[in-house]
């Protein structure tokens, strides 16, 4: 059983360090402006379907468990055109966007029973990219960056399944952002490393890199 305690939040900076060196300049451009970009979006949809930056938000963050990005918005769009759209997500997920469809927002800690770690975290990220005290989206490819680049979905995810756990590879992130640059916060080097490793996940040439272990 891996726990909170043996967890080496040195070895995860330093791995999360060696992802971000192989960043390409696009890379670091996009993930630097990735969230005030995803905002934006999300302020657009909210605008265009009548209804509230926060329900947006929620429903990208909700419907991106387990499918990509590009899925999320996809399902997103047409759950705001059609509630008895089936989104590819899984159905616990789906059950949650519908009820945040119908959801007071006048009230955003309305919508805080419908997170996990992750998905509250990334919700908060939507709604003020890069704020003073920032969640960091720890998903599963962002737990494999720090963890284990081999390591499977399911794997990656023991790393970071309580509070405790999910804390230090936040701040394995965090404290790695204040290396790389005095002006970069740890949700940006999540969002390039995020992008270089869905480039890079399953190349043969990245196990001559060394991954450090992030047990004890």
């Amino acid at each position: 059983m891996i726990k909170a305690s043996n967890i080496n939040p040195n070895a995860m900076t330093q791995n999360i360090m060696t992802i971000y060196s192989l960043a390409t300049q696009n890379e670091i451009d996009q993930g630097m402006s990735w969230y005030n970009v995803t905002n934006k979006m999300a302020q657009e949809l909210a605008d265009g379907y009548g209804t509230e930056l926060v329900r947006t938000a929620a429903l990208l963050s909700v419907l991106s468990v387990g499918v990509t990005w590009e899925r999320a918005v996809h399902d997103t769009i047409l759950l705001l055109e059609d509630r008895e759209y089936k989104p590819g997500t899984f159905g616990k997920q789906a059950k949650k966007a519908v009820k945040i469809l119908d959801e007071n927002c006048e009230y955003p800690a309305n919508l805080y029973q419908y997170f996990g770690f992750k998905t509250f975290a990334f919700f908060k990220n939507i709604m003020k990219p890069y704020s003073k005290y920032e969640n960091i989206t720890i998903d599963r490819h962002a737990s494999r960056v720090a963890c284990g680049w081999w390591l499977k979905a399911e794997q990656a995810t023991k790393y970071v399944n309580t509070k405790n756990k999910y804390d230090r590879v936040a701040f394995s992130y965090e404290a790695a952002s204040s290396w790389v640059a005095r002006d970069m916060v740890g949700s940006q080097l999540q969002a390039i490393t995020w992008l270089t490793f869905k480039r890079l996940k399953g190349k043969e040439f990245l196990t001559q890199f060394v991954c450090l272990p992030v047990l004890y």
